[in-house]
């Protein structure tokens, strides 16, 4: 009997160990399209509409492609339905944190959650050390984070 449960364990073991590394490939592979997107958008000042609409425009298809996925009902839909419940909770934990830099008076912000980092764009020439710390409170709160892995970018405008 026991010889039996090892031949039907390991399977499940095996398979259970690829879904775990198709999984973090993925999310892998959307962390550096962010921060290539955010390194692109960022190289020309006043162009936080643009980083935002890129974002949005990003998000959209990937939920567009995932809920496609997980409608085909194979054995990939688990991992796509892992992985878009991750991705909404970046889209709320985005939304929080320009919620509160709202609060502090930065209307034109624009907060990226990319895997184990967080990019916040500011349209503004100052920061203050209060604002800082708020932000980068908050996004540690929000995505069990470092505070490290929290980078905050003032966008002057192009002035």
């Amino acid at each position: 009997m026991k010889r039996y449960a090892g031949f039907v364990l390991l399977p499940l073991i095996l398979i259970l160990c690829a879904l775990c590394l198709s999984s973090l490939f993925a999310k892998r592979e959307t962390d550096k399209k962010d921060e290539a997107l955010l390194l692109e958008n960022t190289s020309v000042p006043g162009n936080l509409s643009g980083i935002r609409q890129r974002r949005d425009d990003a998000r959209r298809e990937e939920l567009r492609v995932l809920d496609e996925a997980i409608k085909a009902d194979d054995e990939y839909s688990p991992i796509c339905a892992s992985y878009r419940s991750m991705l909404i909770k970046n889209i709320e934990d985005e939304m929080v944190i320009e919620d509160v830099a709202l609060t502090k008076g930065y209307f034109d912000v624009c907060a990226i959650v990319s895997g184990e980092k967080v990019y916040v764009v500011i349209l503004s020439d100052s920061l203050s050390e209060e604002g800082a710390l708020l932000i980068k409170d908050t996004a540690v709160r929000q995505c069990g984070i470092n505070a490290n892995d929290v980078c905050i970018i003032l966008d002057s405008g192009g002035e």
